[in-house]
């Protein structure tokens, strides 16, 4: 029986291995995977593993690494308290304050927020709250 099982989940690994075979025999020279094998490839690091799966597909490592990590990221809703956030390494001297900060908000998805804003009277906070909540675009 166990042996069964192995065959099975092994069989899913070569599958994948001959779509993306496929794929790479029928793409034009510099085209992108698509999604859809990124996402199985994803989906079978579970079972066997990030390097298994990574060299069964010939995959970069470091490229599946992240696309599992954003794939965490995405599949755990992450609470985001914005009423107190920290900036590291931001030293002011005594009295003064900047007229301008800037701040760089970034999602797993790719989506990033750039902002420019005077240091008083801007909702930061609301701001970069919102940008989180937008649905993951």
């Amino acid at each position: 029986m166990g042996a069964l099982k192995t065959e099975s989940k092994s069989s899913k690994l070569e599958a994948a291995q001959g779509r993306v075979l496929a794929w790479r025999q029928a793409k034009p020279k510099f085209g992108r995977m698509p999604k859809e094998l990124w996402a199985e490839a994803v989906h079978l690091v579970e079972q066997f593993g990030l390097a298994a799966v990574a060299r069964k597909l010939g995959l970069d490592y470091t490229a599946l690494k992240q696309r599992v990590a954003a794939s965490a990221v995405m599949a755990s809703p992450v609470s985001l308290d914005t009423s107190f956030m920290e900036i590291p390494g931001a030293r002011f001297t005594p009295g003064t304050v900047p007229a301008e900060v800037m701040v760089e908000v970034s999602k797993p998805s790719g989506a990033r927020l750039t902002l420019r804003l005077p240091t008083v009277g801007v909702d930061v906070a609301g701001l970069i709250r919102t940008f989180c909540d937008c649905g993951g675009r």
